[in-house]
């Protein structure tokens, strides 16, 4: 099977760091966005351990971190892991204490697979755009095109996947389920992306209402997953080791991208690392997954 080791949002990126920080992004419980007006070291400060550091735009905060804010003038806005909106601590709501992550450490391929990674926790994140205009009775179709990440055409997925993550580039669109002669139709006039519930049926296609990007779907005994370079998963695989193997996935065949994004979406609720990748999926920062060689 071939190996694919760099993650790029249209350029490719490869690093070469430690284990200890390639899995900075994966372990950690959440990530400081914004410092805003510091004019000292002094006017919020984190401690860790015991120690006492200074809190920086984009430093990883680890479970149990303690944010204090001394000056009146000063907030911080941070991303915790699990929380789909920031939180702004001030003076006047600190110290906070970052909650205990139950996540266990990926294994040292998984660090290694997700080395690549830290570009997107190191910038400012791209707003997930929202439309705001419905279409008309009368309107044209929207004019949309395949995510990159997921190419139109055959996919599988394993029976034990309950969610489906689905995104694309473009305008909104409703989505059309075809399954066992019966079609639906979901409203989604704002996104261009959508997450269901998977039919329950052994074969069934989605796709772009209207349009003719759409995704012929196959359950899978969850067996046939493939495993990733390092190993197979075990029987209860942490999250970092499953956020591994999805972006392992998205640089492998077409057919197992559906899975490798409802993953992201899956995990995003409790592991920082797949919020933010979810995040940027649905943003368009990220767009292909290339061989570094």
């Amino acid at each position: 099977m071939t190996q694919f080791w760099g993650v790029a949002a249209g350029v490719m990126v490869a690093t070469a760091m430690t284990t200890a920080v390639q899995a900075q992004a994966v372990s950690a419980a959440g990530q400081v966005d914004s410092v805003f007006g510091a004019r000292s070291s002094g006017d919020v400060i984190l401690r860790r351990n015991g120690q006492t550091l200074a809190v920086r735009d984009y430093m990883y905060l680890q479970p149990g971190d303690t944010i204090i804010v001394t000056s009146p003038d000063v907030a911080v806005r941070i991303y915790v892991g699990g929380e789909a909106s920031p939180r702004r601590i001030n003076r006047a709501n600190s110290p906070f204490r970052v909650p205990a992550a139950a996540a266990r450490q990926p294994s040292a391929g998984a660090a290694s697979m997700l080395a690549s990674l830290d570009y997107l926790f190191t910038d400012r994140r791209r707003p997930i755009p929202v439309y705001t205009r419905s279409r008309g009775p009368g309107d044209p179709p929207p004019v949309v095109e395949a995510q990159p990440l997921l190419p139109a055409g055959p996919q599988l997925l394993p029976r034990s996947a309950n969610r489906i993550a689905l995104a694309w580039l473009g305008a909104p669109g409703d989505v059309a389920i075809e399954a066992d002669g019966k079609t639906s139709r979901i409203s989604n006039p704002a996104q261009n992306w959508l997450v269901l519930t998977q039919p329950g049926t052994a074969a069934f296609k989605l796709s772009v209402a209207d349009t003719a990007l759409g995704w012929d779907v196959r359950l899978v005994d969850d067996s046939a997953v493939p495993a990733p370079p390092w190993g197979a998963l075990s029987q209860r695989p942490s999250d970092a080791d499953r956020l591994a193997r999805a972006v392992w996935l998205l640089s492998g065949p077409g057919e197992w991208r559906l899975f490798a994004l409802s993953e992201l979406e899956a995990l995003s609720g409790s592991n920082f690392a797949a919020q933010r990748l979810w995040h940027a999926v649905r943003s368009g920062e990220l767009t292909t997954v290339q061989n570094p060689q």
